[in-house]
């Protein structure tokens, strides 16, 4: 069995505190936490499964910061990495297409 090399960068905007792989993995790295009267940064590395946006049907990842919710798609975030690098773990796509058709209403949606 061929070993894959995992490598991760900072996805751009939002201030280092999520990150993503050439594997296209989705971690959050810090969260931020008050410190009596002042807010810091706290370490976290918690991988973040992917989702079907229920909007457009796209795969990605939703991040909470800044005071807001936002979809990162994962076909636009993969180009930070050269294509030769890219080797997507595709085995939760199901998974996130299913869930988003069990539960999309399309009278409120």
């Amino acid at each position: 069995m061929e070993s894959k090399f995992e490598c991760w960068v900072f996805v751009p905007g939002t201030e280092k505190r999520f990150a993503l792989s050439n594997l296209g993995h989705f971690m959050k790295v810090a969260r931020k936490k008050r410190r009596g009267n002042k807010m810091v940064l706290e370490a976290c590395l918690e991988l973040m499964p992917v989702i079907a946006d229920y909007k457009s049907g796209a795969l990605g990842w939703y991040a909470w910061y800044d005071n807001d919710n936002h979809f990162f798609e994962r076909e636009k975030l993969m180009s930070l990495f050269p294509k030769e690098l890219v080797e997507l773990d595709r085995s939760n796509d199901d998974d996130a297409l299913r869930l988003r058709e069990e539960t999309l209403r399309e009278d409120i949606s």
